[in-house]
């Protein structure tokens, strides 16, 4: 169990932030600012992406561990937006959770209906 600890502990180099071919991370950490897969729909964002998108908003460090725990993906994140109280369940601020709203909001609108750039 020891070695499988260690074994973590030793995957926690930051992404490349220029790589933006949607290569993701096999790390449970997470490490800091970077950006998110640039390629993917954020529907189709894995909870990692959702953590990184969170230091772009400047609250990464205050909740990507917490999104991360409580597998907060694209999809659940999309979810957000019909219901904020999913937001503050899982322990956000309730005066973050309009610029959590609002950042998702930007997201929806850089891609069309078809998940498009």
């Amino acid at each position: 169990k020891a070695d499988e600890l260690d074994e973590l502990d030793t995957d926690t180099a930051a992404p490349d932030p220029t790589n933006i071919a949607g290569a993701r991370s096999t790390s449970t950490h997470i490490v800091g600012p970077h950006t998110p897969a640039a390629v993917d729909n954020y529907i189709n964002w894995g909870r990692f992406d959702v953590a990184a998108w969170l230091h772009t908003l400047s609250l990464g460090q205050k909740y990507s561990e917490l999104f991360y725990q409580n597998n907060i993906d694209g999809k659940v994140l999309e979810d957000c937006v019909k219901d904020k109280g999913k937001l503050i369940e899982i322990g956000v601020d309730k005066e973050d959770v309009t610029a959590i709203l609002t950042g998702i909001r930007k997201l929806q609108d850089i891609y069309d209906g078809n998940g498009e750039l």
